[in-house]
Order: structure tokens, then sequence, then C-alpha cells
């Protein structure tokens, strides 16, 4: 999440910035929010003062034995007026919070500009694709069973049979050993995340339509499957 004071400081630098990522961020809705804060926090912060202020006088007035009943109904008022404040100042940050989860990664300097992949630069090529393959990919995935997966899960899954199956198990174990060998570290994670690290990577709250939530007995706090080991491999990091 972009940090507000950046926001605050560079406004239009940022807004520019985003503008090459196809992101119109809405500075009106920024500046109503960030004015309401301001004036909210100055009322929130006057009205603690005053209840520090007049808790002090209520002390000094019980313990001389004084009639404390006209001073006590004005702190009544400030705590009500207080809290009324404080509830308003609240949802103003909440809002301004989920404005800034809204706001996009902005793009380093050295990032080419444009509308499309088309619009890509090859900074390098390594290599040649080499392939003896004689078979059509279509004629490889006769193995992947989707009708099976589709009685058993439904659309959108796939059952993997024979030799197809153990080709995915060695291509797993494939990249993992590769990967190790390049410095990289082996993590077994949760396939279950709360709602603090789908905020970390962005799926929450922009795209919470696509995560499966999943209700647990008894949990007050939201669990979600996730969609790949980045958002808790990342989260590890976070903060």
């Amino acid at each position: 999440m972009i940090d507000i004071k950046k926001l605050r400081d560079n406004f239009e630098d940022v807004k520019s910035s985003l503008i090459t990522r196809g992101y119109s961020l809405d500075e009106a809705s920024f500046k109503a929010l960030e004015d309401n804060r301001k004036l909210l926090q100055v009322e929130v912060e006057k009205l603690q003062a005053d209840r520090k202020k007049l808790s002090g006088e209520f002390g000094k007035l019980k313990s001389s034995g004084e009639d404390t009943s006209a001073l006590k109904k004005t702190i009544d008022l400030t705590n009500a007026e207080l809290e009324t404040k404080d509830l308003e100042l609240q949802e103003i940050l909440n809002s301004l919070n989920a404005l800034l989860l809204d706001i996009p990664n902005l793009p380093h300097e050295s990032v080419p500009k444009g509308k499309s992949e088309k619009d890509n630069v090859v900074i390098k090529n390594y290599g040649s694709i080499d392939t003896s393959n004689t078979l059509d990919h279509l004629e490889i995935t006769n193995d992947i069973d989707t009708e099976l997966a589709a009685k058993l899960s439904g659309s959108r899954f796939a059952v993997l049979k024979g030799d197809i199956a153990k080709l995915q198990r060695a291509l797993i174990s494939f990249m993992i050993d590769t990967a190790i060998k390049n410095g990289y570290q082996e993590y077994y994670v949760p396939f279950m995340a709360n709602e603090d690290s789908l905020i970390g990577t962005g799926q929450l709250p922009k795209f919470e339509t696509d995560q499966f939530e999943i209700k647990l007995d008894g949990e007050t706090s939201r669990k979600f499957l996730i969609p790949t080991a980045e958002v808790i491999l990342t989260n590890i990091v976070r903060e």
C-alpha cells in the first residue's frame, strides 16, 4: 500500500506515475477525505484535552467535598461529543485506507510506458527453443480427464492419470530441485490465509469476489484459500 505521506507531499507526481498504469487517481475524493480528517482530528484532540482538564477539576472538587453535579454534566456532554467525533474520524480513516488499498504500486522509472504487451521491450534473449515433440498438444491432453473432473468437482477442474500424472510430478520435482540449486529455500506453507495476508498481497479488498472464503465454526477472523503460495511467502516478511 502506498504511503499516505507520499500522496500528501507529492500528489501530482504520484498521479502522473499512475497514469502510465492506466489508473486515474481521484484527487477530489482524496482532498475531501483529507480535509475532513484534518478537521475531525483537531476537534477530537481538543475534546480529549478538554476532558482531561475537566477530569482534573472534577477530582479537585470531589476531594474538597464540593458539589460536582454541574461539572459532571459538562463532562458527560464532552464525552458524548468526543465519542461521536471519534466515530466520524474512524469512518474517514477507514475510507482513506480503502482508497489507498485501491491504488496500485507505482511503476519504477525504468519501466517502459505502454498500453499492452506489444509495447514491451526485449532486454535480452538467451538460448533457442528446440523441440523433438512429434505429438500435437491435443493428443497429449487426451490423458487429461475433464469429464471425470466435472463429475467429481464441477467445471474448470481436471483429473490426471497415467503418464501425464507422472509428468506433472516430475516437473514439480524438477522445478523445486532446480530452484534449490540456484539458492532458493523450499517452504511448505498453509493453504489458508487470514485477511491481513490477502490485503498484504493486494487480493483484498479489490479482488474480494474472486477469493474463496472459508467459514470455520468458532472462528471470528476471516480465512481464505490461498490463490498461490505467493500470498504466504510474501507475508512471511510483512512489516
